[in-house]
């Protein structure tokens, strides 16, 4: 079976981490993550830091990616998961609470009675 032939599960098994073609990889599924990331964030530039970003996590864990618990796809698209929550996360407005002042606090206004007296 050739390269082009073989699906990535199958170009992951048999082969040490030193030995995956992640050139091959790469080419197979940045389409994929590309989509996924542009659908969630909806900006090309996002989108491309986001996919770039996830395979240079996946390079870096490589050794730690465990064929007999997920295929080749699912653990990328897990670290894809992982990424975009991230960035979502860092662009959420936080809210900052306000210093308590120092000085006594005011009371609150006393109601009027609904029945006014003549």
């Amino acid at each position: 079976m050739s390269l082009d032939q073989a699906t990535p599960d199958q170009w992951m098994a048999g082969a040490s981490a030193v030995e995956r073609d992640w050139d091959a990889l790469y080419a197979d599924q940045l389409p994929r993550i590309y989509n996924y990331f542009r659908f969630r964030v909806g900006t090309d530039a996002d989108a491309e830091d986001l996919t770039a970003h996830t395979f240079e996590r996946a390079w870096r864990a490589r050794e730690r990616y465990r064929q007999d618990l997920a295929g080749f796809s699912t653990w990328l698209f897990a670290i894809a998961h992982n990424v975009a929550a991230d960035f979502l996360r860092a662009r959420r407005p936080r809210f900052r609470s306000m210093p308590r002042r120092s000085s006594p606090r005011r009371e609150r206004p006393k109601r009027m009675s609904s029945s006014i007296q003549t």
